[in-house]
C-alpha cells in the first residue's frame, strides 16, 4: 500500500539579489542552469519588486508572522532554516539547529534543511531557507572566481560582500567587483542545483510548491552607488527574481504582472486549500500560475527608510525623493519596460504624468498612515496612463 506523502512548499529566500543576475530574466554572462532549469519547469514573474518598508515584509516581517499562527492552525508546520542570526524566525516556526560539519555555511544550510524535509513524512510543510550571500562564511571556488576575473584579483578576496559598500569605484573596479559577485551567484546555483537533485532522487521535487526569490537587490555601481550606501529605488534595488513550480502549473511561462513578496503568502494559502488571507496587500498568484489573463494590481508601491519612494506601473516608474539627505536628488521618471535600466529621465519632458503618479503616491502612503487604505478605495489612475504609449 502507498501512501501520498504530505503537501510541501518549499520557499528560498536570497538577501541582496537583482533579477539581472539570473539567466531567466536576461543575462548572458552569469551561469544559473539551476534557477533557469526552475523557470522552465515553472513560472517566472518578470516584473517582481520588493516593497522594502512601504509594506510589513511579506516573507519575514508582521505578514508572515500573521501567516504562521493560521497555517499552524490548519496543521501545518512552518520551518525556518538559516545560516545567520538574523533576522530570527517568528515564535512557535520550528528551527532546526544547523550542522556544523563540512562544506561551507550555504551547502551546510541546504544540506540540514534537505534532511528536515526526508524526515518529515506525517504533516504537510511550508518550509522557509534564508539564504544569505553576503557573509563571508561562504565564497566563491577558486576556480569560478580564476574563470570570472581572468587573472585580475577579486575586489574582495575573501568574498563578503559587506566590505564592498562604496559610493563609488574606478570602472576597472566595478569591472572586478561585478565579477566577483557574479561568481557567488554562480556558487549559490550550483548549491541550489544540488539541493534539487537530491529532492528529485527522494520524489520530493515533483508534488512541492517550490520558490526562489529575494529580499531586495544589490545595487553595483549602476547608478553610482554600490551596496546599501544610498537610499536610492532603482532597478538594481527593488527588482527581484521570483521563480515558481507548482504541480499541476505552467510550465516554462511567464507573467507580466505587478508582482510583490507579499503575494506569496496568499498564493501558498491557496496551495495548501485555505482561503488566501489579502488583508495586507498581498495577492494569491494562483491564477497567473494557471495562465489565466488575470489583473494582480495597476501599480506598486515601494519605499525605503522614509528617504525615497517609487510607483511602478506596466508602463511607467516614478521615483521620489522625500528625505532631507536627499534634498538635490530630482524626482525621476523612466518609461517601462523600453528603459529597463533607467537611463533616461523623462520626468521634466512628462510632467503631467509624473505630477499624476506622484499624487497617488501621496494618496497612497497617506492612506497606509490613516489605515484607511482597505477601506476607501483611492481613485484609479487615469487610462491614458495605465494605456501603453505607441
Amino acid at each position: 500500500m502507498t501512501t501520498t506523502p504530505p503537501l510541501l512548499s518549499i520557499n528560498l529566500v536570497c538577501d541582496a539579489l537583482s533579477a539581472a543576475y539570473l539567466g531567466c530574466y536576461g543575462n548572458e554572462w552569469c551561469a544559473t542552469p539551476a534557477l533557469d532549469r526552475l523557470a522552465h519547469e515553472g513560472i517566472t514573474f518578470d516584473h517582481v519588486f520588493t516593497p522594502l518598508d512601504v509594506l510589513p515584509g511579506g516573507w519575514r516581517g508582521a505578514s508572515f508572522d500573521d501567516s504562521v499562527a493560521r497555517w499552524q492552525e490548519a496543521g501545518i508546520q512552518c520551518v525556518w532554516f538559516s545560516d545567520e542570526a538574523e533576522p530570527s524566525p517568528p515564535e512557535n516556526v520550528i528551527a532546526p539547529p544547523m550542522d556544523m560539519e563540512g562544506g561551507h555555511s550555504l551547502e551546510r544550510l541546504l544540506r540540514t534543511a534537505l534532511e528536515w524535509i526526508e524526515s518529515n513524512d506525517e504533516q504537510p510543510a511550508i518550509v522557509w531557507i534564508a539564504i544569505g550571500l553576503a557573509p563571508s562564511s561562504w565564497a566563491p571556488s577558486a576556480e569560478s572566481l580564476a574563470s570570472r576575473l581572468e587573472g585580475s584579483e577579486p575586489v574582495d578576496p575573501m568574498g563578503q560582500l559587506d566590505a564592498m559598500i562604496e559610493e563609488s569605484l574606478p570602472v576597472d573596479s566595478l569591472d572586478a567587483l561585478r565579477d566577483t559577485y557574479a561568481a557567488r551567484v554562480e556558487e549559490l546555483d550550483r548549491c541550489i542545483g544540488e539541493f534539487f537533485e537530491e529532492l528529485r532522487e527522494a520524489d520530493l521535487f515533483h508534488g512541492a510548491l517550490i520558490s526562489f526569490t529575494a529580499d531586495q537587490g544589490w545595487p553595483l555601481g549602476e547608478h553610482d552607488a554600490v551596496g546599501f550606501a544610498k537610499p536610492w529605488l532603482n532597478e538594481e534595488r527593488d527588482h527581484i527574481p521570483l521563480v515558481m513550480k507548482v504541480p499541476g502549473g505552467s510550465q516554462a511561462a511567464r507573467s507580466p504582472g505587478l508582482i510583490t513578496t507579499t503575494d506569496l503568502g496568499p498564493t501558498i494559502d491557496e496551495f495548501f486549500g485555505l482561503v488566501p488571507d489579502e488583508s495586507l496587500g498581498g495577492k494569491s498568484l494562483a491564477p497567473l500560475i494557471r495562465g489565466e489573463p488575470v489583473l494582480i494590481r495597476e501599480y506598486l508601491i515601494s519605499g525605503l527608510a522614509e528617504e525615497e519612494f517609487s510607483l511602478r506601473t506596466q508602463n511607467w516608474k516614478l521615483i521620489l525623493p522625500c528625505g532631507e539627505a536627499l534634498i538635490d536628488r530630482p524626482r525621476q521618471l523612466y518609461e517601462k519596460p523600453e528603459d529597463r535600466w533607467e537611463v533616461n529621465d523623462l520626468a521634466t519632458l512628462k510632467t503631467d504624468i509624473a505630477d499624476h503618479l506622484e499624487l497617488q503616491l501621496y494618496r497612497y502612503l497617506d492612506a497606509l498612515e490613516r489605515r484607511t487604505i482597505d477601506v476607501v478605495p483611492l481613485p484609479p489612475l487615469r487610462k491614458d496612463i495605465l494605456t501603453p504609449t505607441d
